[in-house]
C-alpha cells in the first residue's frame, strides 16, 4: 500500500520558505564575498548550478552528481566550441555547434546518458555559447568558479537540510 505524503499547512509552508530563503540569501551572500575574497570572476557560473539545482532537481541530492557531470560536460563542450571558433573560423565553429547541439539534444531527449549528458549540459551550453563567452572567456577561472560554487552550496545546504529534516523530525515525536 502506497502512502501520500503529508500536505503541509499555510503556516508549516510559511515558516519553511522563511527559514530557507534566509538561508539560501545568506549561501549566495557569502559566495559571493568569499569567490571575491579569492579573486574569481566567474561567480555567476557557481550560482548558475545552485540555480539549476534548486530550481530543475529542488536540492535533490540523488542528482547531485549527473547535476555536477552534465554541468562541466557542458562547460567543456563550450570550451571545445570557444577553441574552435578562435583556432578555425566562424564556418568550422558552426558546423561543431550544430553537431554538439544535435548530440546534446538527442542524449537529452531520449535520456540515454542521463549521467553524462543531460538538462544541467544543456543549460550551460545555451549560456555559455553566448556572444561574450565565445568572445572573450577564461575558462579556467569559469571551471573553478564553477567547482566552488557546486562544492559550496552542497555542503552549506545539505547541511542545511540535515537540520531542518532534524527540527521537524523533533516536531512530529
Amino acid at each position: 500500500m502506497e502512502t501520500k505524503p503529508a500536505v503541509k499547512s499555510v503556516n508549516e509552508r510559511v515558516k519553511e520558505g522563511i527559514i530557507l530563503s534566509i538561508i539560501l540569501t545568506i549561501a549566495i551572500f557569502t559566495f559571493s564575498m568569499v569567490s571575491g575574497r579569492l579573486g574569481l570572476v566567474n561567480v555567476w557560473a557557481g550560482c548558475m548550478f545552485f540555480w539549476y539545482w534548486a530550481n530543475v532537481d529542488h536540492f535533490k541530492m540523488d542528482h547531485i552528481v549527473e547535476n555536477i557531470v552534465g554541468s562541466l560536460v557542458g562547460i567543456l563542450l563550450c570550451f571545445g566550441l570557444y577553441y574552435v571558433l578562435h583556432n578555425y573560423g566562424m564556418s568550422v565553429f558552426e558546423i561543431a555547434m550544430i553537431a554538439v547541439l544535435l548530440v546534446v539534444l538527442f542524449f537529452c531527449i531520449t535520456e540515454f546518458l542521463p549521467i553524462i549528458l543531460n538538462k544541467a549540459t544543456f543549460l550551460f551550453i545555451t549560456v555559455l555559447t553566448a556572444h561574450q563567452f565565445l568572445t572573450e572567456c577564461n575558462y579556467l577561472d569559469l571551471l573553478i568558479s564553477y567547482a566552488f560554487g557546486a562544492v559550496w552550496f552542497m555542503i552549506i545546504l545539505g547541511l542545511a537540510f540535515k537540520v531542518l529534516g532534524a527540527l521537524a523530525v523533533k516536531k512530529t515525536a
